[in-house]
């Protein structure tokens, strides 16, 4: 019972800081499985902003029974620069929380590129989650705003 308190008490406090987010979407993508979440973005500048978030991922297996369900993640994201006129790159870095029965928190970095194929809502991002070592993540996805 303790456990879900915990997840209730997670999901009320980042639904609760959408209210103060400049942009909100709900994600979908591949990243180690499919993934269906929520995530916010506040601008600080022209340059910077803060990123939020949950997930929920079924894992390799595909099935919402695997270790980590949920994702929790909050960092800084910097614009870097154009690859083209029209693919923004953005890196960031941040908290990536696992939660599950052993729930394990660690650092992140990534990069994400949006506005693939002409679509401003279609997205690719590249990291590394430093959790019980080092692991390399991709997701492709889209958010629907």
């Amino acid at each position: 019972m303790k456990k879900y308190r915990y997840y209730v008490a997670m999901i009320l406090l980042i639904l609760g800081q959408v209210a103060w987010a400049n942009h909100t979407a709900i994600e979908g993508g591949l990243r180690s499985g499919l993934a269906l979440g929520l995530r916010s973005e506040y601008d600080l500048d022209n340059q910077w902003s803060v990123r939020f978030g949950l997930a929920g991922s079924t894992g390799d297996d595909l099935s919402f029974a695997n270790t980590n369900p949920l994702v929790l993640f909050a960092g800084l994201d910097k614009y870097a620069f154009n690859l083209n006129r029209d693919l923004p790159l953005e890196v960031g870095v941040g908290v990536v929380v696992y939660s599950s029965d052993n729930s394990t928190a660690g650092p992140y970095l990534h990069a994400i590129v949006d506005n693939l194929n002409g679509d401003k809502a279609l997205f690719a991002e590249a990291g590394i989650d430093f959790i019980n070592g080092a692991k390399l993540q991709a997701q492709i996805g889209y958010n629907y705003y």
